[in-house]
């Protein structure tokens, strides 16, 4: 059903941009900071425990973006805020306007399946923009369209990627707080949603790192 809606995506946006250089800031969607404390989400100011329906610990809330309303999920990781999910029932207006607002700032780098990923600045640094959108509408775009769900994700457009060969290159090489957006079209039976994803993946990479080199407690 997302066919018609989702295969724009490819053309709408601008594959090989040049953009200027500067650090994302630490916050994962308007006023949430990333690492803040679970104990800054209360039920007083408008949160509630929502850890059962989302798999893991997390808080919920319902708010407006880009005139349409969300439930926000917030992601806890060791109580401190990892990831901000937007979940709204999917609308063709809806995920055009989505698609647009996050354009403004970001850059689209990878398609997925949910089971595995088409890498656009890879196929884009190999071939023409008119064969690369022929490619990708064609064949990868479409096989996950079919199947119900497709992932969209975008980097942040002040790391540029003109130049990039690919999305795990382009990553290695960008600031520790880069901040990606991913932008779902899910389909779960009769019902269809549109997901919007805000996190930074270094830094999570980083403490789990972290956390794999500190000393094995002896026995």
């Amino acid at each position: 059903m997302f066919k018609k809606t989702c295969a724009l995506a490819l053309s709408m946006v601008a594959i090989i941009s040049g953009a200027q250089n500067a650090v994302a800031t630490d916050y994962l969607f308007k006023k949430y900071a990333y690492d803040s404390p679970i104990s800054n989400y209360t039920k007083t100011n408008g949160y509630y425990d929502c850890s059962s329906q989302v798999g893991t610990t997390a808080k919920c809330t319902e708010l407006v973006f880009i005139e349409n309303k969300f439930t926000a999920s917030l992601v806890f990781k060791n109580d401190k805020l990892s990831m901000v999910s937007l979940r709204s029932p999917f609308e063709r207006e809806l995920y055009l306007r989505a698609m647009a607002a996050i354009r403004k700032s970001f850059g689209m780098v990878v398609i997925g399946n949910g089971q595995d990923t088409f890498d656009v600045l890879s196929m884009a640094s190999k071939v023409s923009k008119p064969e690369f959108l022929k490619i990708g509408a064609s064949n990868y775009e479409s096989m996950a369209l079919a199947g119900g769900h497709v992932t969209y994700t975008f980097i942040d457009n002040r790391v540029s990627i003109g130049y990039a060969k690919s999305f795990r290159r382009l990553l290695e090489f960008a600031p520790d707080n880069v901040r990606t957006v991913d932008l779902i079209a899910d389909s779960v039976g009769k019902d269809a949603y549109l997901i919007l994803k805000f996190s930074f993946p270094k830094l999570d990479q980083k403490k789990l790192d972290q956390q794999a080199n500190k000393p094995v407690e002896s026995f």
